[in-house]
């Protein structure tokens, strides 16, 4: 959706729909109103307060709102819309507005392709007054009539005489007097090869004077500013190369002068070797530098002859010694050997504290000693009951042998005498168990069931069951909620069943 920016006189269009169904929200107008928003900016009330329902048969949910001029003077505008009826909901809407008048619209050209002094030209063509006249020919091509150039109209003139349309003709322009440059220079005798390169200069140079050095000369008209007259330079280097040359030949004589080292190599090399290493221990100094990493090789052989060379394997003695120093709390771990041992010394110090006055034990023999004659009576009493019972069984294998017989008839549990008053109590107790509410559990498929679980499943096949197809369902006393399934071999005359479920 897009609406023209800053016109009135336009509306924005929303959609209610049921969110339980989906459904199109008709006759919702009254209880519909709108936030507004315009770039980001914060909401307020919409003028038009409710909105208009378009057509509740054509267009059911489309409700419109009616905009003010000032409501669509953004380039973004948020209207979201809500509606006070249960379950009625609107989505926002963005609207993305467009130049109110596409008649005229404003436009900087920054380039003109991709040129961006041909736009600043094209500026200056159309802010210039005095440009009598300015068309489009058939090619596209500007055409200009200047009248004049920085204010001078012969210099218009004049472009026109250098351009008068039969090419360019310097001959209509008058050159003026051109000035005497004493910096430039004419061409006589100019070389018209190609320069060399400043490498190939330099080989040149180092090539003559190897070959001739007494042939290659350089004028130097300058040193340091100060000109340089009747070979003053040729003069000083001839003097450096007789010094140098009587140097080279006189060496015993300038290597014992005052000022000059008379030490060998290897008297320097001592010398290196020798030197007091706290007198460089500045920063940043090859001195403390070196000083650093040998205190470091030093450390690090140090430890190897103490920790690693030559016992780099541990004695018995120190594997004993580091087992038994071995501290307890390091292994606790169950199942470990440390955890064992804890716990044995764990158990002695209970049994330590039980044997203690006023430990458990302590108190178990303290009790049995202060009861003494009484535990003995109830001793007592223990043993003639143990005798009574003898007695008794004793009466029972005289009187009921043939309570011992294995598989037998029973004929000789006649010598066992009835109490007719057992009758009353058998008959209950069967009553009871006839009674009672069988559980609603069955076993699963391929198990056998219990008594009352076959009862059960008897009976709810009886009375409980529905076929569909080859499934048979019995189920449960409520009637609907399965107890198990049943297949049958054939949906019409079936011979037999099985049990699935």
């Amino acid at each position: 959706m897009a609406i023209y920016k800053n016109v009135a006189s336009q509306k924005i269009a929303v959609f209610a729909y049921d969110s339980t169904d989906g459904s199109a929200k008709t006759g919702d107008a009254a209880n519909i109103t709108a936030q507004i928003s315009k770039d980001g900016a914060a909401t307020a009330a919409t003028n038009d307060t409710n909105p208009t329902e378009l057509d509740a048969t054509d267009a059911p949910g489309i409700y419109l709102f009616d905009m003010t001029q000032a409501e669509t003077n953004a380039d973004l505008i948020v209207l979201a819309a809500v509606s006070s009826t249960s379950d009625i909901l609107l989505d926002p809407v963005l609207v993305y507005t467009t130049p109110g008048d596409n008649t005229a619209l404003d436009a900087n050209v920054k380039e003109v392709s991709d040129d961006s002094t041909a736009a600043d030209n094209l500026e200056l063509i159309t802010e210039v007054s005095n440009i009598t006249s300015l068309a489009i020919d058939a090619s596209g091509h500007v055409e200009a009539d200047v009248v004049e150039i920085s204010g001078d109209s012969t210099a218009a003139n004049n472009l026109e005489l250098d351009y008068d349309g039969t090419g360019y003709d310097k001959s209509n322009s008058t050159i003026g007097t051109c000035t005497t440059n004493t910096d430039m220079r004419g061409t006589d005798s100019a070389y018209t090869g190609t320069p060399p390169t400043a490498a190939a200069i330099v080989d040149e140079w180092e090539s003559q004077s190897q070959t001739d050095p007494t042939g290659f000369h350089v004028n130097v008209k300058e040193v340091n500013g100060t000109a340089q007259t009747a070979n003053d330079n040729g003069a000083d280097i001839n003097a450096i190369l007789t010094d140098t040359n009587e140097l080279q030949t006189n060496q015993g004589d300038w290597a014992t002068a005052t000022g000059f080292s008379t030490h060998s190599a290897a008297d320097a090399a001592d010398a290196v070797w020798d030197e007091a290493a706290s007198g460089h221990t500045g920063a940043g100094t090859f001195g403390e530098q070196c000083g650093t990493d040998i205190d470091a090789i030093l450390a690090d052989t140090d430890e190897m002859q103490k920790d690693d060379l030559p016992n780099l394997i541990p004695s018995a003695e120190d594997v004993a010694d580091q087992v038994w120093d071995e501290t307890t709390s390091t292994h606790t771990t169950i199942g470990s050997f440390g955890y064992r041992t804890g716990q044995i010394e764990t158990d002695t110090n209970e049994l330590q504290g039980d044997w203690t006055d006023g430990g458990r034990l302590d108190l178990i023999l303290d009790e049995l000693t202060t009861q003494g004659d009484t535990n003995e009576g109830k001793i007592d009493t223990i043993d003639g009951n143990v005798d009574s019972i003898l007695t008794d069984t004793a009466e029972i294998g005289a009187a009921g042998a043939g309570l011992t017989e294995a598989g037998g008839t029973g004929d000789q549990f006649t010598a066992i005498p009835w109490n007719a008053s057992w009758d009353a109590e058998v008959q209950s107790e069967v009553a009871d168990a006839l009674e009672e509410t069988i559980a609603d559990s069955i076993p699963a498929d391929g198990s056998r069931p219990s008594v009352k679980q076959g009862i059960y499943m008897l009976t709810q096949f009886m009375t409980e069951r529905s076929i569909s197809s080859t499934t048979m369902t019995v189920k449960k006393p409520d009637g609907s909620t399965s107890l198990f399934t049943l297949t049958l071999d054939d949906d019409t005359t079936p011979t037999s069943v099985t049990r699935a479920t």
